[in-house]
Order: C-alpha cells, then structure tokens, then sequence
C-alpha cells in the first residue's frame, strides 16, 4: 500500500510542541491502517494502544541532528547547515533551561556571541525565516 499525503503548510511544526501549548506526548500522529486504508488521527501518546504484534511502525528521520549544548541558562540545539553557505553556518534552536526541561527562547539579537565549552563560541547572524513557509531558527556561525 502506498500512501499518498500532502501535508498543508498550516499544519506543519516550526517551532517544538510546547511553544504551540501541547506536550511532547501530545503531538499529532496520523495513522495508516493497511487492512483497509484507512487514516486516522491521534496524538502520541495513544501509539502504545494503536500497535500490534507485527505492526510496523515508521519513524521520521527528518534532517535534525540530536546535537545540544547545554550551558547555565540556555541550551543550544543544532539542527542543520545552512544551505550554500558551506559547514560553518548552522541553523540553531535556542532553548531556556526551565529544570529539567526547556522552552524556547526568544532573547538573542545578531552579533551576540555565546560562550560554548572547549573556549569556543557561537556567533548569532541573525533569524532565519524559509520563504516558502515563514519558518522561523537562528542562525549561528561556531567559531
């Protein structure tokens, strides 16, 4: 069975769950039943009791790297490269410590320059909107 399914640009994440107000378990999750077709909607955490034996289950492997620095009050999330601009431009997240969790953090202007481990530092060029979706990041330049 192929699924053919165009997410519509309103519905997309651009920013993580809890700046939208839902919960990480709270996160939509469509699901494709083979037997007969169907699509239904649920969230996360409904996953344990939509899995049977021999279900399989596919998981997004969107191009995010798991790379984040956590500093005294904020941690910084790396994401990707920025397209043409080589290896040194890298589009970043930058979370406020909240305990053991975070919420985004909206402080950070151009030409701030953030102290990372090893003497390094991360150099912020600005926000980064994509033009097709209005997507908003950081763009950080580790030097």
């Amino acid at each position: 069975m192929t699924v053919d399914f165009t997410l519509p640009a309103a519905l997309e994440a651009h920013e993580p769950p809890e700046a939208r107000g839902r919960t990480r378990d709270g996160v939509r999750l469509l699901v494709s039943r083979r037997a007969t077709g169907a699509l239904t909607h649920h969230e996360f955490r409904d996953l344990p009791g939509l899995l049977d034996p021999g279900d399989l289950l596919v998981v997004n492997t969107s191009a995010t790297l798991p790379a984040a620095v956590r500093l005294d009050r904020i941690s910084v999330h790396f994401s990707t490269p920025v397209q043409g601009a080589g290896d040194r431009l890298w589009l970043v997240e930058l979370r406020r410590l909240t305990g053991k969790a975070s919420r985004p953090y909206t402080g950070g202007s151009p030409g701030e320059w953030i102290p990372m481990p090893g003497g390094a530092t991360l150099t912020l060029v600005g926000r980064h909107r994509h033009p097709a979706r209005g997507e908003s990041g950081r763009s950080g330049r580790p030097g």
